[in-house]
């Protein structure tokens, strides 16, 4: 075993010896490229120019002419006591339509719990884009609700209960401010209420 051990060490600083005596003379240090600045603007345009445009996100994730319907419910409704889910579908805009639209409703209760039935807040403007919704009610008695949120999650289908879009909603009463909070916002599948 030594025997074998020598050669192979004698074998390696051979090749070593004559690796040094072929090398060209040292002229001095390497010379390295010169140096290039980028200004952070040029970084964020070459990543986005690199950026493949079909990854998956939430909206683009829907074939032409499928339908969806989804609750999202945070774990509390910070100062909205009378709101208890987001509703956002996907569905046909009328009878004869043919195209597809995005809409949000706000469904709320009465101070009994039961589902309330007059007070309708459905969206009047949404914005689909990516994995960002979007939206603006109607007003109702002076009241209406903004929202602005995000898809964290890739797809469409999810668990009960899973968190899967993180938003800010806010009340609006007579024009003013009123309630405010951000939070996870959870899948859920719509089923009759009442």
């Amino acid at each position: 075993m030594k025997r074998i051990l020598v050669a192979i060490s004698t074998f390696s600083i051979g090749i070593s010896v004559v690796g040094l005596l072929r090398s060209e003379p040292d002229s001095g240090p390497p010379q390295l490229p010169p140096v290039v600045e980028i200004s952070e603007t040029t970084l964020v345009k070459v990543l986005n120019d690199t950026k493949p445009n079909n990854l998956p996100t939430f909206f683009n994730s829907f074939e032409k002419d499928e339908g969806y319907y989804c609750w999202l419910i945070p774990y509390e409704f910070s100062g909205m006591k009378e709101v208890w889910t987001v509703l956002l579908s996907r569905d046909r805009k009328g009878n004869d339509s043919e195209k597809l639209v995005w809409s949000a409703m706000i469904l709320t209760t009465n101070p009994d719990g039961s589902p309330n039935d007059d007070d309708i807040f459905t969206s009047i403007w949404i914005k689909t884009e990516n994995d960002r919704l979007s939206f603006k009610t109607n007003k109702t008695h002076g009241v209406s609700y903004e929202f602005d949120g995000k898809f964290f999650k890739v797809g469409k289908k999810f668990a009960d209960d899973e968190p899967v879009l993180k938003g800010t909603m806010r009340k609006i009463v007579k024009g003013k401010e009123v309630a405010k909070f951000t939070a996870d916002f959870s899948y859920s599948e719509p089923h009759c209420f009442h």
